[in-house]
């Protein structure tokens, strides 16, 4: 997940990044896609964007 967030500090939305990580490991669901956001966002790992939607 961190490797599809852009470096540059510009934002990715959800949907798009859990799209692209379901094509390389189609056994993905949504729940462990959730869980791992809010994990790596509860470590400082990952910043929510400031708009509404959802957005890394």
């Amino acid at each position: 997940m961190l490797a599809l967030v852009p470096i540059d500090g510009s934002s990715n939305g959800n949907q798009s990044i859990l799209d692209r990580l379901k094509s390389q490991f189609s056994q993905l669901s949504e729940d462990a896609f959730w869980a791992a956001r809010d994990r790596l966002t509860e470590k400082g790992l990952l910043q929510k964007g400031r708009v509404w939607g959802a957005m890394l």
